[in-house]
């Protein structure tokens, strides 16, 4: 951890290299992929598909962010364990998020890209389950071991008792993402492409 004093004011970050599984949220767009309330982001209540998707973004940037651990259920009853990743506003520059569906004849490769290095796509009220991530990560302002019930700077909070990190903001560079679920009150793409095609052919 490092602090630094500029014009008497006291900024703490804290840097992880190659961080995996703690605090980022990803987003899905498209179709059955995107799962989205009205007023505001809600952590997930619904069956996930049991399906995974990969997201990668040149750079994320997030505002009021916090981060707990709970287990989503499929369908037919199966456990995930992930981790939940909630913003209050999120911006990702040159985003790329793939599904890889089976089908009886071959894979598919279901493929969305948004937004560039300079004009981001934006989120509010985003709540992602993801089980990977890797980045380089700089958080500032952490509390790392905060109850997630009295975690106020996310648009969520988790359970009693439950372990939590939050911060103030947080920046990812060269960012990938493996989730299975995201609840988001709006999503703004810009340049918006979505593509389906036989293979696979992942954003990373």
């Amino acid at each position: 951890m490092t602090v630094e004093k500029s014009a008497g004011r006291r900024k703490t970050a804290t840097h992880w290299k190659r961080f995996g599984l703690i605090a980022v949220p990803a987003f899905v767009v498209s179709g059955a992929m995107l799962a989205a309330t009205g007023t505001g982001a809600v952590a997930a209540s619904f069956a996930i598909a049991g399906t995974n998707f990969k997201i990668h973004a040149n750079k994320l940037h997030g505002e009021g962010m916090t981060q707990y651990g709970t287990v989503d259920k499929t369908v037919d009853g199966k456990s995930q364990a992930v981790a939940v990743n909630a913003f209050k506003k999120v911006e990702l520059y040159s985003l790329c998020q793939s599904m890889v569906i089976p089908t009886p004849v071959k894979d598919i490769t279901i493929k969305l890209t948004a937004g560039s290095d300079t004009d981001p796509v934006e989120a509010t009220n985003m709540v992602t389950d993801l089980d990977l991530l890797q980045g380089d990560v700089v958080f500032n302002n952490p509390r790392i071991g905060i109850d997630a019930s009295t975690s106020d700077r996310g648009p969520v909070s988790g359970d009693k008792g439950a372990f939590s990190l939050d911060a103030t903001s947080v920046d990812i560079n060269d960012v990938d993402i493996q989730a299975w679920a995201t609840t988001a009150g709006t999503f703004k793409l810009k340049g918006l492409k979505m593509t389906a095609a036989f293979g696979k052919d992942e954003c990373f």
